[in-house]
């Protein structure tokens, strides 16, 4: 296990290399992970997770490193430059999360019409609603489904899940927050029950997703989704949401199964 004082030395030099995805990660992340390093780069590996996360400048050198790793692991924020030379290893795509950002929330907002009344996701219902995620579990590439452990971490985080129910059960979910002092809405794990979907339950989450966060005043808005479901990108663009340009926009994730 890493202590809290290894991580903050570990993500100081981490930031300081050019190919990272540990800048993107906590403590509790990375906690429990096996330290493989040296001068020249940072590996850590957790085998409950079966994940990697790196620090690195030269990523062709650590492609050497990964191979050694053995059985099942998975990898985030690979450069695309390097998704072949993963392959190459016996790796695979499990994903492509394109970001999305509404840069006029608080106009958008305004345009919605009859928002149906938000209802909010009790702390003690976590597990039903961690029931709807996981029955979504990989109907969009890379989409794993929410646990109930982290969703009552995201509650413990003072963050917020919109349900939609259906005769006292939950059918729909959806997790938000505000951050960067209330100026953004993140939208995240949007869920309906497959016995519900197409009944416009998505729909109904996203406008009240954006119409709660507007009401905080955030006046942006950010989410992300996977670059092969169509369905759930043409819904976040009818709302504004427009995939940001660039390669740092797309996080591929990789997989050796």
């Amino acid at each position: 296990m890493i202590s809290e004082n290894a991580f903050n030395d570990i993500k100081t030099k981490a930031n300081e290399m050019k190919y990272s995805s540990i800048r993107y990660a906590e403590y509790d992340d990375l906690r429990n992970s096996e330290i493989i390093c040296d001068d020249d780069f940072i590996l850590l590996f957790d085998k409950h997770s079966e994940h990697i996360n790196f620090a690195i400048n030269d990523f062709k050198a650590m492609v050497g490193k990964i191979s050694k790793v053995k059985g099942k692991v998975s990898i985030h924020f690979v450069p695309r430059e390097y998704v072949s030379a993963l392959e190459g290893i016996g790796f695979e795509i499990w994903a492509e999360f394109a970001d999305h950002f509404n840069r006029d929330l608080q106009i958008t907002a305004a345009d919605l019409d009859n928002v149906v009344e938000i209802v909010w996701l009790a702390p003690d219902k976590c597990a039903d609603a961690a029931e709807v995620s996981q029955k979504c579990k990989l109907q969009s590439r890379g989409f794993e489904g929410d646990e109930k452990e982290w969703l009552e971490e995201w509650f413990k985080e003072g963050n917020g899940v919109i349900v939609v129910e259906k005769d006292f059960a939950i059918v729909g979910i959806c997790c938000v927050a505000v951050y960067d002092n209330g100026k953004n809405l993140w939208i995240r794990s949007v869920a309906v029950d497959p016995e519900h979907q197409g009944c416009k339950i998505g729909k109904t989450l996203i406008e009240q997703a954006i119409s709660w966060g507007a009401s905080k005043g955030a006046v942006t808005g950010f989410l992300a989704t996977d670059l092969q479901n169509k369905n759930a990108r043409m819904l976040f663009e009818r709302y504004g949401f427009e995939q940001k340009s660039g390669e740092d926009a797309v996080e591929i994730q990789m997989i050796r199964r």
